[in-house]
Order: structure tokens, then C-alpha cells, then sequence
């Protein structure tokens, strides 16, 4: 490649770390955005289990269930029937997520939020009508919430087999 870029240095291809051979097709920056956005709520989703995992005192399910922690009691209830405490786990969760979220750089968290239907709203607005500053973090929370309750969904180990096989929470 012989074309010169920024100062004028001339830049050869083994140079150059994007390929100007690679079609564009399907490129985006709201991909871009979408990427690291997962990324993030990912690692923040990570967190949280690992957080449930550790909540063993006070656990609803009773000793005999086989359940050993509050993710394992919070798995169960997404995937066959929520308890009587199902907001003391909501709200449980949505303080660990809040918890998080400093840990978060003010660009995942923009990142995060545009992936929210506040986020999609705001991207399709006029630009000169947009609001400068619209991160909205409980909308963050809102969204890593559903994330954390997608993985529990999917989520399965031989404890909650087995207390789905015949058990009863709460």
C-alpha cells in the first residue's frame, strides 16, 4: 500500500493492522458497540453468580432440598416456579448489579445503556433533539438483570436437576 495517511510516513500493508482488502459488509459501529457492550454486561453477569454462589446462610430451600446457595435456589425459581420470597431475590440481585456497576468505565456503561430500549430510542432520535447526557443507570441494572436471569435459565449443575426432578421451593 503506497498511499500515505496522518503525517505523510508512506505505509506498507504488513504495517497496517486493518486489512484494506476486507469488505466492510455487515461492519457497524453499532456492532462495535453491541461487542463490547456484551462483553461488559457479561463480566458483570460473571460477578453476580459468583456473588450468589457465595450467599449460603439463609437460603430458603431447606437442607434436605440439595440446593446449596442462594443462585442455586435463584436458578430453580426462573426455571420451574417462583417462590413466595421471589422480590427478596430480585432485590437481592438488583443490589449486587448496583453494586457493580463502579467497576464499570463510563464507556461500558454507555455501551451497556444504548442496548436498552431507552438506548435504542435515543440512537434513532434526531440528533440535534438527543439529550446530551441520557445513561440512565437503572436502566443498566434493568438490562444486566435480564442477562443474569437468561443465565439462569440456562443454567444446571446435578444439585438443580436434581430438585427439579421432585422437589418443591418455598
Amino acid at each position: 500500500m503506497s498511499d500515505s495517511l496522518f503525517n505523510g510516513d508512506p505505509l506498507d500493508e504488513q504495517d497496517c493492522h486493518v486489512n484494506p482488502r476486507r469488505s466492510l459488509d455487515g461492519f457497524s459501529e453499532w456492532k462495535i458497540v453491541s461487542r463490547v457492550a456484551d462483553k461488559a454486561s457479561s463480566r458483570v453477569v460473571k460477578r453476580v453468580i459468583r456473588t450468589m454462589q457465595q450467599i449460603t446462610d439463609g437460603i430458603q430451600s431447606g437442607e434436605d432440598s440439595g440446593l446449596i446457595n442462594a443462585w442455586d435456589e435463584y436458578c430453580v425459581q426462573v426455571q420451574w416456579q417462583e417462590s413466595v420470597l421471589w422480590e427478596l431475590y430480585c432485590t437481592t440481585l438488583e443490589g449486587i448489579v448496583y453494586s457493580e456497576l463502579p467497576m464499570l468505565a463510563p464507556h461500558e456503561k454507555e455501551e451497556i445503556w444504548l442496548q436498552t430500549a431507552s438506548g435504542i430510542d435515543w440512537r434513532f432520535e434526531d440528533e440535534d433533539k438527543r439529550e446530551a447526557d441520557p445513561v440512565f443507570e437503572p436502566d443498566i441494572v434493568a438490562y444486566i438483570l435480564s442477562e443474569v436471569e437468561g443465565a439462569a435459565a440456562d443454567w444446571t449443575n446435578p444439585r438443580i436437576r436434581n430438585y427439579l426432578d421432585g422437589g418443591d421451593l418455598g
